[in-house]
């Protein structure tokens, strides 16, 4: 089969994208010299890193797993994409061995610098690439999404006060929005978790105790810190 032939949604292994593309077996950028591309996974199941999608526009972070990021091996790649005829391929992970082809991408804009945690929880700066679909756009089932937040919330109310503080406080609120077959606003479950416990049982909107009405209750923070969650 050849990659003109890979259709977008296609559910892959790790086994089968090397063979596809003549790749490395590990890393979230793996680059084929075999077939000139660049293979880009997007790992929501354990990766550090924070991805988004602002509608068609998804913001992938560079390599670089300790300390500050730069424009080397296949960060400069990417970079260079525009005039080195790499083909970029986009897969991201929702769940344990199944890779979802997203298809072939193209660099939309002039990548940034952010502030991002390292593997050892510090901040460092991380280099953002801003993609979009050079074919046709394909979004992910919702079912897809519903499914994986619901295990990660499970694994997030799992964390103690002190590391969800942590996470939370350095995450960015509410800035990934992803087109899916329905469209999906993808809050931080960190922040979302965080400032559920900070209200103490307390809805802030309605000023009643838990259970709260998710339907009409959508704040949930405090006088010092609050965020709107939007329930499906």
């Amino acid at each position: 089969m050849e990659i003109s032939d890979l259709k977008l949604g296609k559910v892959m292994s790790n086994d089968e994208i090397v063979g596809f593309f003549k790749c490395s077996n590990q890393g979230g950028m793996r680059r084929s010299y075999k077939i000139n591309t660049l293979v880009l996974i997007s790992d929501y199941t354990k990766s550090i890193y924070e991805d988004w999608w602002e509608k068609d526009v998804f913001y992938y972070t560079g390599m670089g797993l300790l300390g500050d990021q730069e424009l080397v091996r296949q960060n400069k790649t990417l970079y260079q994409s525009q005039t080195n005829g790499i083909d970029i391929h986009l897969f991201e992970r929702f769940k344990q061995k199944n890779y979802i082809y997203i298809g072939q991408m193209y660099l939309a804009g002039e990548p940034y610098t952010e502030y991002q945690m390292d593997t050892e929880n510090n901040n460092r700066k991380v280099y953002i690439f801003p993609l979009k679909s050079k074919l046709v756009d394909f979004h992910i089932p919702t079912e897809v999404i519903d499914h994986f937040r619901h295990d990660r919330q499970n694994n997030v109310q799992k964390l103690s006060n002190d590391q969800l503080e942590k996470i939370a406080l350095k995450v960015k609120p509410n800035r990934a929005e992803r087109l899916c077959i329905t469209q999906v606003y993808s809050r931080s479950i960190y922040l979302s978790e965080w400032v559920k416990r900070l209200a103490r049982g307390i809805c802030q909107l309605c000023l009643q105790q838990a259970p709260f009405n998710f339907k009409r209750c959508t704040i949930f923070g405090n006088s010092s810190y609050s965020v709107v969650i939007t329930w499906g």
